[in-house]
């Protein structure tokens, strides 16, 4: 058998294994945070699939656009579809809910652009901002999912 050593910079990153080198995959797995997941719907609804068993049970999906409540919850894990979509009201209801509710309730909010661009132009309230990304989750490509 023959003992063959490379140098540090011939060995492939681990992305090209197929591992998800995102820190933020960790630590809502561990931790249980609020986090705000951006990107395209059928990788963000991929990347809720992959964590699911890490969260909080039950998991409850809310797309604003269907309902416009807050589903009634009070422990588990509330994944929000869209929510760079939601109405001015809705953004306050789920901002008392979150109040009410969190620590108790993780939520998992996808968009499918920054919301950043709209807390600075004064479409999307800072403190719901602010609340639902204790981490922020970008996902490009296949490549970023846990």
């Amino acid at each position: 058998m023959r003992n063959v050593s490379k140098r540090f910079d011939e060995t492939p990153p681990l992305r090209n294994a197929g591992l998800s080198l995102l820190p933020e995959w960790t630590i809502l797995r561990k931790r249980r945070v609020n986090a705000l997941i951006v990107g395209a719907v059928h990788l963000t609804t991929a990347a809720v699939a992959g964590i699911a068993m890490s969260v909080r049970p039950p998991i409850v999906w809310w797309t604003p656009e269907q309902v416009f409540e807050v589903p009634d919850l009070t422990s588990g894990t509330l994944v929000i579809r869209d929510v760079d979509r939601l109405e001015k009201r809705q953004q306050e209801r789920l901002m008392h809910w979150m109040g009410t509710y969190c620590p108790s309730v993780q939520v998992l909010a996808m968009a499918r652009a920054p919301l950043f661009p709209q807390v600075v132009d004064g479409r999307f309230s800072p403190g719901l901002y602010y609340r639902m990304n204790t981490a922020v989750v970008e996902i490009r490509a296949l490549a970023d999912l846990p």
